[in-house]
């Protein structure tokens, strides 16, 4: 559960990093890392 978590906070910071606009890579990393951490915890 904890790597499931750091997994999130690791997509969020992703998503919010460039202020009003994020590279697009950031943001499909961030999808990328919230998806496996919602994986994990089913």
């Amino acid at each position: 559960m904890a790597f499931a978590a750091d997994l999130l906070k690791d997509a969020y910071h992703l998503a919010q990093r460039g202020g009003k606009n994020p590279r697009q890579a950031s943001l499909r990393r961030a999808v990328s890392s919230a998806y496996y951490a919602l994986s994990l915890l089913l």
